[in-house]
């Protein structure tokens, strides 16, 4: 799906808050960018959506404890700064807003 140019300040609409329940992740695109929306203990985060081993889809991962497990060998990275919990490279993380019930993301 491609989006709408963002609003000021790289701020782009990408979801209903409902769209991303408690546990689970999302997958949601900002212009050519895969980014995976996540909530984790009542709180969104947003990380880009491919992990860097073998390219797993991360919104497909098992998210708890404020972690996301990628689907294909299980590689954890935290949510909130995108840290490898296990080893290699981490993930570019971005910033999360709810406006009116929207998700919005930050990504210039």
């Amino acid at each position: 799906m491609s989006l709408p140019p963002p609003a000021t300040g790289g701020w782009h609409d990408v979801a209903a808050e409902a769209d991303v329940p408690e546990g689970c992740g999302l997958p949601v695109r900002v212009g050519e960018k895969p980014v995976g929306l996540f909530r984790s203990d009542g709180r969104l985060f947003a990380t880009e959506n491919i992990c860097p081993h073998r390219g797993g889809t991360l919104s497909d991962g098992l998210v708890r404890g404020g972690t996301v497990i990628c689907p294909l060998h299980a590689w954890q990275f935290r949510l909130a700064d995108g840290a490898n919990l296990d080893q290699g490279p981490g993930l570019c993380t971005f910033e999360v807003r709810l406006e009116g019930g929207r998700v919005q993301v930050r990504v210039e």
